[in-house]
């Protein structure tokens, strides 16, 4: 088995493979993903290939005994410890603990990993006391940390990690507004505002809540409706391609003449602007600057 195979991951699995291929791969990844278990079932196939007994480090045959104790998250391979947070409270008692074992020589295969579940969940006393091991990994040994919120990930720890960002699973509407309609009418709003003019614009960007959560909802509509509008252009159908299908056939024909371009240019802006959110960005400027990009300056 390939870490290429998973297709689903393709952008990760890709990295790691290359890093195998050229030997140089890095003690402390960090993962980011909307399905923990998914995480997890790429960091196993990955371990798998650095200890696979007859494919000598670059990829995993799945049969060895190696393989088969590795990939099953049932069983117990004596090299690979996993610690999950979302289920069990990891402090810097839990921490020590690790340290301890790391202090063992390797006894079985060609390296050691350790996986942790929900590392967001760590206290910041925890994520400090393993920074300390994660600054000078023992040899041959590689830390996974899961996790869901980048975020509440220390940033002296995320900078000591190669990132992983595994690709999410599409959110429907209803998922990402919670039930609340008010914030779906705002995001209407300003995207059809953009086939009006600028004034109209600018008026409907000051309806974007001054609450940062909200405002972020409102800005993440914003994203999976061009999305939408941008997969529908390319002749693409179907819930894996399309969040809301039934939104584009009523709403696509109204965007029809705002060329791809400009709504990439758009996407862009917010998939920029999302890095930011977390600070002191100005959600109501970023939005209307989204918007105005989708605007014919030549209509001006």
């Amino acid at each position: 088995m390939q870490l290429q195979e998973l297709a689903k991951e393709e952008h990760a699995a890709l990295v790691l493979s290359r890093a195998m291929d050229r030997g140089r791969l890095h003690h402390d990844y960090l993962i980011c993903a909307s399905d923990i278990a998914e995480a997890e079932s790429l960091v196993r196939v990955f371990f798998a290939a650095c200890n696979c007994e007859p494919m000598n480090g670059l990829e995993c045959c799945g049969e060895c005994p190696t393989c088969e104790a590795i990939l099953d998250p049932e069983r117990e391979y004596p090299e690979l410890m996993l610690f999950d947070a979302t289920q069990q409270k990891l402090g810097i008692d839990e921490v020590r603990t690790i340290e301890g074992r790391l202090s063992h020589y390797i006894n079985q295969g060609r390296a050691r990993g350790i996986i942790i579940r929900g590392m967001e969940r760590l206290t910041t006393e925890a994520q400090n006391c393993l920074l300390k091991i994660v600054e000078e990994p023992p040899e041959a040994t590689y830390f996974f940390f899961i996790t869901t919120n980048i975020n509440g990930v220390l940033l002296t720890i995320r900078s000591r990690c190669q990132i992983l960002r595994l690709s999410p699973a599409p959110l429907t509407v209803a998922q990402i507004t919670a039930g609340n309609t008010n914030l779906e009418a705002i995001s209407e709003l300003l995207l059809k505002a953009a086939t009006k003019s600028i004034e109209a614009v600018m008026e409907a960007a000051q309806q974007i809540p001054e609450n940062r959560f909200e405002a972020s909802i409102v800005l993440d509509l914003l994203e999976l409706r061009l999305r939408d509008i941008l997969a529908g252009r390319a002749g693409l159908s179907g819930s894996d391609y399309i969040c809301d299908q039934d939104w584009l056939n009523n709403n696509g024909p109204i965007f029809a003449d705002i060329p791809a371009k400009r709504l990439f240019s758009a996407q862009n802006i917010l998939a920029k602007g999302r890095r930011y959110r977390d600070n002191n960005i100005n959600c109501r400027l970023l939005g209307e600057s989204v918007i105005l990009s989708l605007i014919n300056q030549a209509d001006l």
